[in-house]
């Protein structure tokens, strides 16, 4: 995975498109005014949500519902005989 990686996901991350130095706020002599945050020309292809954030913050959560789950199936299973 790291070889395939290594060969495609640089140009994934690349774009052929010019950049203009008038618009563009660079942080070498002074910080860029305003909170320019992780923002870029890639905005239109970042995701509001990610359920894999979610999960990895809510594991009490998700252990819970995962036991009351298994829970659940014994006793159904178990009143089925």
């Amino acid at each position: 995975m790291d070889r395939y990686l290594a060969r495609t996901n640089v140009k994934a991350q690349q774009t052929e498109t010019p950049i203009v130095p008038s618009h563009r706020d660079d942080n070498l002599q002074s910080p860029p005014p305003g909170d320019p945050g992780a923002h870029g020309r890639f905005d239109d292809k970042a995701k509001a949500r990610s359920p894999q954030l979610w999960l990895a913050t809510h594991k009490r959560a998700v252990a819970g519902a995962a036991a009351g789950a298994a829970l659940g199936t014994t006793a159904l299973l178990g009143a089925r005989r």
